[in-house]
């Protein structure tokens, strides 16, 4: 009989729950499992979802009010977990009664502990898993010592659980899951211009809402290599109509602008070196394509600690300022390319291409 796993995830609050959800259920359609895929905040209603799209926008234009209310997260995570959970409650047993799930998957911190409260003052005897999201810098509300198992990828962030009273044996590490075309076939990113000229290709991004200043560190690249850039600029439209039309007439074929894609496995396998944003599922994709990374930037809060733990394990750089970031791509590139290679072994020998098909095995054997 197949198993029918309920997801919790978000399409509102950027790309990386999306992605860790996506990544997932390509394993659990190939292990013979179903899926439901419920939108965490439409369980809160009208105001849930208008809040958590507001998400975007905060984090592109005001770091400063997301390091405020990721602060007012960390402090009082049990107060967040029992305001939300009656609210949500009616709806969420509506969905559990007509899916019937074998187990709840939680990949979304504010659908945790509110659930898992919901669970257990219903009685309802289906496991929960919550999946972190993060790396190193963790939210309050993903660990919960009622969950049947917190998964995470880090001894920072096994610590962590551990620190907010979840006991050992319900702590599970795995590797970052990663969508599966980014691992199939082991890929090993690089533009044939690199290979055969040594005139490198530079993909610039900066998460799904295209934060940063991606117009100046475009133009200093351009400027001072003798490059390619490709600039997605997400679902920032005043970005992307500024590059198309002032930036494009400028620079011509050494510049490609993108918008929001579905296809930026093809980007990245096609350059040379990313320049992006600490989010972990970007980052974590480019290692399993082995493309070099430097870190521009890094929101306040689940970011903060992503670039010095990619540092740490030489699989990219960190770089926050245009002069620091030209040094860096000097360095990277001198001695045709030797750090840059020495990056990609790192990756190589990093990546595990099986992550999210271990971890589906995992929440298969716990389902009941």
């Amino acid at each position: 009989m197949k198993k029918h796993i309920l997801l919790i995830s978000s399409a509102y609050t950027g790309n990386g729950h999306q992605s860790i959800t996506e990544a997932l259920c390509e394993q659990f359609s190939k292990l013979g499992a179903t899926v439901s895929v419920l939108e965490g905040f439409d369980l809160l209603g009208r105001p849930g979802v208008k809040i958590s799209k507001a998400y975007g926008p905060v984090t592109r234009t005001s770091k400063e009010a997301w390091r405020v209310i990721w602060e007012m997260v960390q402090t009082s995570p049990n107060s967040i977990n029992r305001t939300m959970a009656p609210i949500m409650s009616h709806k969420l047993m509506a969905v559990i009664e007509r899916e019937k799930p074998d187990i709840i998957v939680s990949v979304h911190p504010m659908f945790v502990g509110s659930v898992v409260r919901i669970l257990k003052r219903k009685k309802v005897d289906i496991p929960f898993i919550s999946i972190f999201a993060d790396l190193v810098s963790i939210s309050g509300l993903w660990p919960d010592a009622r969950a049947d198992y917190n998964l995470c990828y880090t001894d920072e962030a096994e610590d962590f659980a551990r620190g907010c009273g979840v006991p050992q044996e319900k702590i599970k590490r795995f590797s970052f899951p990663v969508r599966e075309r980014f691992t199939a076939g082991a890929p090993v990113a690089g533009s044939q211009q690199y290979k055969a000229s040594h005139i490198p290709t530079f993909l610039v991004m900066s998460g799904g809402e295209g934060s940063g200043n991606l117009i100046l560190l475009t133009r200093m690249l351009l400027n001072n290599f003798n490059c390619r850039v490709k600039v997605v600029a997400g679902r920032n439209e005043r970005i992307l109509r500024r590059l198309l039309h002032k930036e494009k007439p400028r620079y011509g074929d050494r510049l490609e602008v993108f918008g929001f894609t579905r296809t930026i496995e093809e980007q990245m396998l096609a350059s040379d070196l990313a320049f992006m944003r600490g989010s972990p599922n970007t980052i974590m994709e480019a290692v399993n394509c082995c493309l070099p990374v430097i870190i521009t930037d890094a929101l306040p809060g689940q970011e903060a600690g992503n670039p010095a733990y990619f540092e740490s394990h030489g699989l990219a750089r960190f770089a926050d300022r245009l002069p620091l970031i030209g040094n860096t791509v000097r360095e990277l590139l001198a001695n045709n390319g030797e750090k840059l290679a020495a990056i990609k072994e790192n990756q190589k020998a990093f990546r595990n291409t099986d992550a999210a098909k271990e971890i589906a095995e995992f929440i298969l054997s716990v389902a009941k």
